[in-house]
């Protein structure tokens, strides 16, 4: 759940800026802190023993209304 709503309204774009630390996930939406440092599932093991990759791929997704990207930043952070 989030900490709080920060969705703009339909048609208008949303800035996210999400930070993966290990298996936790802090997400800002628009400027606001929405998911602070949570422990991500693992959707590709559903066991809950092995940890979530390291590297291989990102994955965007929506929930059946159409949809846009653009100006996508990867980077990784130091250690």
């Amino acid at each position: 759940m989030p900490l709080t709503l920060a969705d703009k309204r339909p048609g208008e774009w949303n800035t996210f800026l999400i930070r993966m630390v290990g298996e936790k996930v802090s997400i800002w939406l628009n400027g606001k802190r929405i998911v602070d440092r949570v422990k991500l599932e693992n959707y590709w093991d559903k066991s809950g023993r092995a940890p979530i990759p390291r590297a291989d791929q990102i994955e965007l997704q929506h929930h059946g209304s159409e949809l846009f990207f653009k100006n996508l930043f990867v980077r990784e952070l130091p250690y």
